[in-house]
C-alpha cells in the first residue's frame, strides 16, 4: 500500500499525481523477534509521517522468535535489538514485545481517521483472528479487506 504513494520509482508504474494514494496510513505490524522485516523502511516511513506521505503511526508487535527454519532464507530480516535501535527516538512508532490483541487494534482504530479502510494480510489463521477482533469494533464488510498472504 505504501508503495502506491509514489507508484513511478516505487513500482515503475506511470500515475498522474491525482490518482496516487494521498491518504493517511497507520501500521500495525506483527513479526517474530527474530525476523523483523523492513526495519530500514518502516524507519523511513514513520520519519516521513504525515497525513499524506509515509506512516502516520506505526505499531511494531514483536512474538517470541520462530523455531523453525524461516521460509525465506535469502530475505533480509532484523531482529528485536535493530528494530528497537531503529525506532528509537520516533515518536509516531512503537515497538510491543506482544501478540496483537483486540486493545491494540481498538486503540490503533480510535486513533485513524474516520470513515477508514483496514486491510489485512497474513497467514490464513491469523487473518481470521484480526477479522474477529476487528468485528468488535467495526462492521467489517464495510471498511475491512482481508488479503491472504
Amino acid at each position: 500500500i505504501l508503495q502506491h504513494r509514489d507508484p513511478t520509482r516505487q513500482l515503475s508504474i506511470s500515475t498522474r499525481k491525482r490518482d496516487q494514494l494521498h491518504v493517511p496510513i497507520d501500521l500495525v505490524l506483527s513479526c517474530r523477534e527474530d525476523d523483523v522485516l523492513l526495519i530500514p523502511q518502516i524507519s523511513q516511513w514513520c520519519r516521513e509521517g504525515s497525513e499524506s506521505s509515509g506512516v502516520r503511526h506505526c505499531t511494531l508487535l514483536l512474538t517470541d522468535a520462530n523455531t523453525h527454519q524461516p521460509p525465506f532464507l535469502d530475505a533480509r530480516a532484523g531482529d528485536a535489538a535493530e528494530a528497537n535501535g531503529a525506532l528509537q527516538g520516533v515518536t509516531n512508532a512503537r515497538v510491543l514485545h506482544s501478540r496483537l490483541r483486540p486493545e491494540i487494534l481498538r486503540e490503533a482504530f480510535a486513533r485513524m481517521p474516520q470513515p477508514c479502510r483496514v486491510v489485512v494480510s497474513g497467514p490464513g489463521e491469523f487473518n481470521s483472528a484480526v477479522r474477529e477482533m476487528l468485528a468488535e469494533i467495526t462492521d467489517v464488510d464495510e471498511s475491512v479487506t482481508i488479503l491472504p498472504a
